[in-house]
Formats: structure tokens, C-alpha cells, sequence
């Protein structure tokens, strides 16, 4: 802190009478013990939370003993005048990981202490023990135009001083540098700004030059190498190789797979190389590279399938470019300067279209263009059990026009967040190096996906030079070509009616027997026991997914409808149908009651549409920025065509019955204690929230004979049955655009001016759920232990989540329809035969053939942030035939 910003330094005295930073700083470093209790303390806005490596060295803190913690936490307050980043005590650390203390919201500091850095001059943080949650939308922060015009209040031997800006390096362990916030694959920080220019007068002696062939050969025999020239042939996602205790200051690695006339050869960047040259380097980029080294290759990694089959790959040695000893030197070639006679290959692509996917293997490698449909809620799966770390994900779906399937696809963070952040419908989405996913053993129905690889590249439109399609090597490949004049001969509004975003989705399907769900596991390293899931809910991290299964049996069952209503265009007529389920893909009509109208067949309303919309135009090439003012790919002026109201599962809140349950269960169980409001004080339980339903008939629900005895009687009875908005699938559209892609994305590291404005719920916008859902009670097999969930079964062949089950027609019992995910539509009779879908309360009274029958229970949970969880019930395994087998 001293030198430059010392110099601008000054005491802050005009601001002590207002500020509350200033007052909390002079109180605890004027104190003996360095630490305080604050007595009403005015409330804080947060600014930033920042995350990084922990290290075993911390510096010595009066007070509670450390929790041990993988990852450390800096927090930046401000009171509106000033600002101050602080250190989030270990203790604290839970309720970062379930975004319960995160960016845009209001805290008070109920207890607090400095600490001096021991090892530095001059050096010192308020560290924050004991915290306040308050409001989800800082009025302290609505009200600021520039957060970084605020001044940063610091303490130097007891006196208050400012800078002009808040530090960018973490205030524990020396680090200098932060992580992305939820995840280690992703740049964060200035790391996403850096780009370098083109070399435009680098001047490149071929003579001079080495093969790649000829590296592999004489490389044992060589101290120092001539210089290559090279194209990019494939780039790989960033590794990060940080552990605590470990002092490297930037542990990063990335791999490049480099080619010249000779072949291709891995070359991969270290360190800090990786935070100055990672934005800059592309599929395609001209390389000149000087000062590197050459190493045998790392043997247990993945490599990428070659564009060109044709070409020698060299996977004995690889090229290795290093900050020092030596320092590498590396130039980037404008494609312009590049000459025919240095040979250089092309980057080629292998595209295929949907059609072709059916007739592919499991793990080929191949690239996909198509126009997205569906796109998912960001997820993440935790890469090892007990570990912080995480991989990011989401499930888009795509189309391509050469069949009636969509592309599943499975997208893991590649390193590139500006475009895994921006995907929405109605976009062109190409990716490559996807490899095909298929389980050979399960069934034919099975619907194949591609998942990311090591070496997967997003591209997207809208988004720039290098993030979007302009200037991308594969514009000139044919199917990218016939994709693009498909899209010319489509109607806008015919493909908005397909569109979907967000709400529960979890692909694949579990598989059809429980042996098949093990694989090469034992069904008891399997199954959950209660007080596992008990513990598992409650050690989940912000948007963490989990399957598991649990042994138990169906205790109660009762449907529950939600109601929605909808304007539509006078133009579109609507006919009313007394069935129970609706099979639409376009919005609601208003003129629906109770929900249990449907509107005319989808070929009416498509062909009604059809007449007063225009065939799409705007080719790959030519698409605008991604921004609120700019146009949307295949944007029109054209009127609203409808407005979407929700009522019964609009954001009205209430206290559940779950609260006294929960608890009680906290009494007996610690590990069931929610993040409190008042953290590491004194707590309560974060009351659970349900949207407020109507009431539910007495034909729509079944118990057990047992059940009513039992309820009354259970240690612990957890309560995610309540269908939460967050749940609910939503219409695209271009008016709300940049509201629903927030919305699926993670909580932001660090505060935006107008991020408030995010803040409006989903449920404001048009919802693809207009029936109801079942609210399934699971009881343990020791009856001590009980837990509501939620069955949200597939009514429409024109669901997304249709793909990848079975379209035969079942019993519809209740066992049945969630088997196979989905309600079967029975064939009527009379004057006009048609397919109706059966009332509620016939599927629930099915329960009863279920009554006292144990099942395997496969359950997704979800984390949703704060106390919300999300428990979906998806398939019942019947155990008997595994008991008998052994």
C-alpha cells in the first residue's frame, strides 16, 4: 500500500461523521483486543466476493482456531461513500458456497478484527467473523452511477487513509491473483482483458526455421533450437494445478496442438505465459516462437482427432514455451503476412449433421453447427468427492434442419466465458472436438449426445472477432454452408415456438434396471441411507447437481395444478378441450379456465403464424454484437405477439410447514443446519419457501395405509415438494432477452452498476408448465425418515425433455408414468377419434398397487442457492429381482 498510492493518500476526517466504514475501522484498531462486537451497525453493500488459493502459511489472527479450507474468500464493502475489501473468515466460508452472501446484496458486521500481515510493512485487513444477512437488492447500491470512483479506506499505524482503487491482489497468503469465482477453468479477473497485437514487422528467415520432423529427431542432441513457425491447429482449456501449500504464483497450464508441413506436435504454455497469451492465441493463429524448450510428452492426457486424416502426429516430445529459464519468445502473424511457400497446413473440421449422429460410435470426435432451441441452466458437478472443486456445465440442444432431432449437447466450461455465457435460442452455435456419447449397453432408444473435450472450442453469434463466426476457418466448409441456406428458407416465429429455456433438465435418462444404473459398482457403494441425504443436502454447494439413490417407499401422493393464463392475438383462434394435460408448444390462451383448456392443434397454430411472419435472412457472417441495444439474430420489428401472465406460480411466497420440522431435525441432526441469517453467531433456520399453490381435491391424493400413524412419529421429514420457479421451463423471447440469459447463469463475482435490474423473478415471464406436478412423499425403510419430492412427468411429444425416452404407450399408473418419464395419450372414440391425455386423480390412485413396496428411488438434487434445493423424483427401481439375483 505505500508508494504511489500513499502519495494521494489523506485523512479521511470530513468523512467520519457519515461513513460506517470509517467508524468500524477506527473503533476495532483502537481496540486492545483488535477485534469488536458492533452494536447496530449501519447496513453495508457488497460489492465483490473474490476467491483464491488458501496456504498453510496464514498469518497469525487473535481469536477462534482456523477452519481448514481449500480456497479463501476477500469480500469489498462500501457504505455509498467509501469502500473496503475485507477478508471473509474460514468460518463464513459456507455461506459463500451457497450464495447466500454473495455480490448486490445488504449485510451488517456483527463482529469484526484487524489483522496485521506480519511478514509485511505497513500491511493490514479488517477481517470479518460474525455477519448480518439483509436485503437481496442493496438500495446502497442502486443509488451508485460508478463504483469505482468510490475511494478505498485503509488503516496505517492506526490512521485512517484512501486510495484510489481497491487492490487487485488477494489480502492472505500472498497470492497474486484471483480465481473465477465458481469454478478453475475460467480466466477471471484482468486475465480475460489481456489480448496482444499482431506482429506486423517481425521479419522471418525460412531458412532459418525448423520442421517439426526434424525436432522430434534431433531434440535429445540440442541445447538450443532454431525457431519455428507454426498454425494452431487446436487449443485446449485452461488447467489449473494450484494446492494449497504450494507457492507458485501463477500455477496454470494450457496446451496447443501446433503443425507445419512436416506434422503436428502438442505444445503446451506454462504459467504466467498462460494469463498473457491465452486470449490472444486462436484455431488458426500463425505462430513464430523462439527460446523454447522440448520435453517427452506427457503420456496419460487426451489428444484432439486431427481435421485431416492424413496428417503425421508427433506424441513422442512436446514443444514447451516457459516465463523464464529461458523466457519464450513468441509473435503472432497477421494471416496476410503468411506465405504460400512456408506451407503451412489449413485448419479443416469433420461437421456432421444430425442425421448422421444415429449411424456414429461412442466417443468419435467430430464438429456441430446448428441453431439453438434449448438451452439449460448453468450447473456444476464436483470433480471429486470432499473436494472445492467443480466442473461447470449446461445442456443446450440445437438444430441443424436435416432431421426432426435436435443435437444434445453437453457443454462443459472451456475456457471461453464470454461465449458459454451467451448462448440463448435463436443463435448459431458451432462446436468442436465433441465427442459422441452412447451406452451400447442400454437400450436402442437410447438418444446418443456430444459432450465436450479437453480441446472443445464454443463460437457463437454476436459476439466478435474470435468469440463469434466472422473470419473463423470453418465459414468455408459445405455443411457450414448448407446449414446457413437452410436457415434462409425458415420462418422466424415457427422456430420461437420451439424455443426453451431454463427449468429442471437432466439428461440422460436413468437406465431401465437398476444393475444397468450400477455398472461396476456394488448396489450397497450405490445407495444412500438417510442420514447420508440428510447430510448430502446440506453439504451442497451453490447450483451443484447430485443423483442418488435411495431405498425407501411411496408414502403419500397428491397432485397439485397450476394455473396460467396468457393474452394471445385476436388473430389466433383458440378451441377449448376438457382434458387434464396440454400438449401446446405455443403461449396460453386467455381464455382458459382452471387450466384445463387446450388450445387447436399445433399445425393450426403454426399454419396461423405462418401467414403473418418472414422467412429468416441474416447470414452467419454478417450478425451484430451481443448487447441490450443491438438486434438478435433473426430479430424483426414486429409487435408483441402476447403477453404472459402467471398467477399461481408468480412469486408469492410463503413460511412452510417445513420450518418447525426442520427445526427439530436441526436439534438431532447438526449436520441438517441451513445457512442462518446471522452467521457465526447466533442462528435460525432459513424457513423454507414454496410458491403458494391452490388447494389440492381429495381425489387428487393417495396415502398408505401406514402413512397417517407414521407422519406424526418420523425423526426427520424433509420438505421439497413444492415445484420452485427456478424449476419451470420458460418461453424465449427477444423482449426479455438479456433477463432470461441472466437468469441461468452463476451469481457475477463482482457487482454491475444496474445488476439490480436483474433482480425480477422467472416466473414473470411465459411459462411452458400449464398443468401440474406431483408431490411424491418417499418414506425410508426404517420409517423414521421421510422426504417430499417432486414428479414432473413429460405430456407433449413436443417437451425437450422427450428426448431420449420411449414413446410406447404404458398403463399410465403412477409407477408407469415415472418409469418411463412421461404420460401416455389414450385413444378416444365417438364421432372424431383424437388422443387425450388422463385426469390426475386416475394416475394418482394407482399409488394404492404401490402400497408397502420398498423401491430403489433415483433422485436429482439440486442446489438453487441461499436454502432452496431442488429434489426431483425420476425413477423407481424395484429392488426385489437384484435381492433375489444374489
Amino acid at each position: 500500500m505505500l508508494g504511489a498510492e500513499l502519495c494521494c493518500s489523506r485523512a479521511v476526517a470530513t468523512l467520519e461523521g457519515n461513513s460506517t466504514l470509517v467508524k468500524i475501522l477506527k473503533k476495532v484498531v483502537h481496540s486492545t483486543s483488535l477485534r469488536i462486537n458492533v452494536q447496530d451497525c449501519e447496513p453495508l453493500a457488497v460489492v465483490a466476493v473474490q476467491r483464491y488459493l488458501s496456504d498453510t502459511c496464514l498469518p497469525s489472527q487473535p481469536g477462534p482456531s482456523q477452519v481448514s479450507a481449500s480456497y479463501l474468500y476477500d469480500v469489498t464493502l462500501t457504505d455509498g461513500e467509501l469502500q473496503t475489501k475485507c477478508f471473509l473468515a474460514p468460518d463464513l466460508n459456507a455461506v459463500v458456497h451457497t450464495n447466500s452472501l454473495r455480490c448486490g446484496i445488504e449485510i451488517k458486521i456483527k463482529q469484526c478484527c484487524y489483522v496485521y500481515d506480519e511478514k509485511r510493512i505497513n500491511n493490514g485487513f479488517l477481517s470479518i467473523e460474525k455477519v448480518e444477512l439483509g436485503s437481496n437488492i442493496s438500495p446502497i447500491l442502486c443509488s451508485i452511477s460508478d463504483l469505482s470512483a468510490l475511494p478505498n479506506v485503509f488503516s496505517l499505524q492506526g490512521n485512517l487513509f484512501y486510495a484510489n482503487s481497491v487492490s487487485q491482489t488477494p489480502l492472505v497468503g500472498g497470492r497474486k491473483y484471483y480465481l473465477s469465482l465458481w469454478n478453475n477453468e475460467d480466466p477471471y479477473g484482468e486475465m480475460r482483458n489481456v489480448f496482444k497485437q499482431l506482429e506486423l514487422h517481425i521479419t522471418v528467415d525460412a531458412s532459418k526455421i525448423i520442421t517439426l520432423s526434424n525436432l522430434e529427431m534431433i531434440w535429445r542432441s540440442r541445447l538450443k533450437y532454431p525457431p519455428l513457425l507454426v498454425r494452431i491447429m487446436h487449443k485446449s482449456r485452461l488447467r489449473y494445478f494450484g494446492k494449497p501449500g504450494k507457492k507458485m504464483d501463477v500455477p496454470y497450464q494450457v496446451y496447443f496442438e501446433v503443425a507445419d508441413c512436416s506434422g503436428m506436435m502438442s505444445m503446451v504454455m506454462w504459467n504466467d505465459l498462460c494469463l498473457e497469451w491465452y486470449n490472444s492465441i486462436y484455431v488458426g493463429s500463425v505462430l513464430f516462437i523462439q527460446q523454447y524448450t522440448v520435453k517427452p510428452s506427457y503420456q496419460h492426457r487426451t489428444w484432439p482427432t486431427p481435421g485431416d486424416p492424413q496428417m503425421k502426429v508427433f506424441k513422442t516430445v512436446e514443444v514447451c514455451l516457459n516465463p523464464r529459464e529461458p523466457a519464450s519468445e513468441l509473435y503472432i502473424l497477421p494471416e496476410k503476412n503468411v506465405k504460400p511457400e512456408w506451407q503451412l497446413p489449413k485448419v479443416r473440421y469433420h461437421f456432421i449433421s444430425r442425421v448422421d449422429l444415429d449411424h456414429l460410435p461412442h466417443n468419435y470426435t467430430c464438429d456441430v453447427i446448428g441453431l439453438v432451441i434449448f438451452v439449460g441452466r448453468c450447473e456444476r458437478l464436483r470433480k471429486k468427492e470432499g473436494a472445492e472443486d467443480f466442473w461447470l456445465y449446461r445442456w443446450v440442444h440445437i438444430i441443424d434442419g436435416t432431421a426432426d432431432k435436435p443435437f444434445i449437447l453437453e457443454l462443459f466450461s472451456t475456457s471461453q466465458p464470454d461465449v458459454f455465457e451467451h448462448i440463448h435460442p435463436m443463435a448459431y452455435l458451432v462446436c468442436t472436438q465433441m465427442r459422441v456419447v452412447r451406452d451400447p449397453d442400454l437400450t436402442s432408444s437410447t438418444q446418443p449426445y456430444l459432450t465436450t473435450s479437453n480441446e472443445s472450442q464454443l463460437f457463437i453469434t454476436g459476439l466478435g472477432l474470435h468469440k463469434s463466426h466472422k473470419g473463423q476457418p470453418y465459414t468455408t466448409d459445405p455443411k457450414v454452408k448448407a446449414f446457413i441456406q437452410w436457415t434462409k428458407t425458415q420462418n422466424e416465429n415457427d422456430l420461437l415456438q420451439r424455443t426453451v429455456i431454463g427449468g429442471y433438465y437432466h439428461f440422460p435418462p436413468p437406465p431401465v434396471t437398476f444393475a444397468q444404473f450400477c455398472k461396476d459398482n456394488k448396489a450397497e457403494t450405490v445407495l444412500t441411507s438417510s442420514n447420508e441425504v440428510m447430510k448430502m443436502i446440506a453439504n451442497l454447494h451453490y447450483r451443484e447437481h447430485k443423483r442418488i439413490a435411495f431405498l425407501g417407499s411411496i408414502a403419500s401422493v397428491r397432485y397439485i395444478h397450476h394455473s396460467c393464463t396468457a393474452k394471445v392475438l385476436p388473430a389466433m383462434d383458440v378451441e377449448e378441450e376438457e382434458i387434464f394435460f396440454s400438449a401446446r408448444s405455443s403461449p396460453p390462451s386467455s381464455q382458459e379456465s382452471d387450466g384445463l383448456a387446450q388450445k387447436s392443434p399445433t399445425q393450426k397454430r403454426k399454419s396461423e403464424l405462418h401467414q403473418e411472419t418472414e422467412p429468416l435472412t441474416a447470414p452467419i457472417m454478417q450478425l451484430p454484437d451481443f448487447s441490450p441495444s443491438s438486434k438478435f439474430p433473426f430479430r424483426r420489428k414486429r409487435q408483441q405477439r402476447y403477453q404472459t401472465e402467471d398467477h399461481d406460480t408468480a412469486a408469492v411466497y410463503q413460511q412452510s410447514s417445513a420450518e418447525l420440522n426442520n427445526k427439530e431435525n436441526e436439534e438431532n441432526n447438526p449436520n441438517l443446519q441451513s445457512c442462518s441469517r446471522l452467521c457465526g453467531g447466533e442462528s435460525h433456520v432459513c424457513s423454507v419457501h414454496a410458491v403458494q399453490q391452490p388447494e389440492v381435491s381429495s381425489d387428487n391424493v393417495w396415502e398408505s395405509d401406514i402413512w397417517s400413524e407414521v407422519k406424526g412419529q418420523l425423526s426427520v421429514h424433509l420438505h421439497y415438494g413444492c415445484l420452485l420457479p427456478e424449476s419451470i421451463p420458460r418461453k424465449f423471447d427477444y423482449h426479455h432477452r438479456e433477463l432470461l440469459v441472466q437468469q441461468l447463469l452463476l451469481h457475477p463475482a463482482k457487482h454491475q452498476c444496474g445488476m439490480h435490474t436483474w433482480s425480477k423473478q422467472m416466473e414473470e415471464h411465459s411459462s411452458l408448465l400449464d398443468h401440474g406436478h406431483f408431490e411424491v412423499t418417499i418414506l425410508g425403510i426404517n420409517r423414521q425418515f421421510a422426504i417430499d419430492t417432486v414428479f414432473l412427468p413429460v405430456t407433449s411429444t413436443e417437451d425437450h425433455r422427450k428426448l431420449g425416452l420411449l414413446s410406447d404407450l404404458h398403463s399410465n399408473t403412477l409407477l408407469s408414468c415415472v418409469n418411463l418419464g412421461y404420460v401416455s395419450q389414450q385413444q378416444t372414440t365417438g364421432t372424431h377419434e383424437s388422443s387425450v391425455l388422463p385426469p390426475p386423480d386416475s394416475i394418482v390412485q394407482t399409488a394404492d398397487e404401490l402400497n408397502r413396496q420398498h423401491f430403489i428411488c433415483i433422485l436429482d438434487v439440486c442446489h438453487l442457492g441461499e436454502a432452496t434445493v431442488e429434489v426431483f423424483l425420476n425413477q423407481l427401481y424395484n429392488p426385489l429381482p437384484i435381492a433375489q439375483a444374489v
